[in-house]
């Protein structure tokens, strides 16, 4: 089973991608939403993902920059 997290802080966009997923690819059997860069950093060190979809452009920071925050990638 595959975990994946979807990082969007626009809740339609992130519900779009969350259907196709669940609709096309049965692999992945657990998957989470976080709508802001916080709560994507919690769930990253707590439900260790195994892939991350994510958007780029978002108010706080960035896609990049939310990534450089990160101690450790593991997805």
């Amino acid at each position: 089973m595959i975990k994946a997290l979807i990082i969007d802080d626009e809740h339609a966009a992130a519900n779009v991608l969350q259907l196709m997923i669940e609709r096309y690819i049965p692999e992945i059997g657990d998957l989470r939403i976080a709508l802001t860069t916080r709560e994507a950093k919690a769930l990253v060190q707590q439900f260790s993902p195994d892939i991350v979809f994510q958007d780029i452009v978002m108010p706080e920071k960035n896609g990049f920059e939310f990534l450089s925050e990160l101690k450790e990638i593991n997805f």
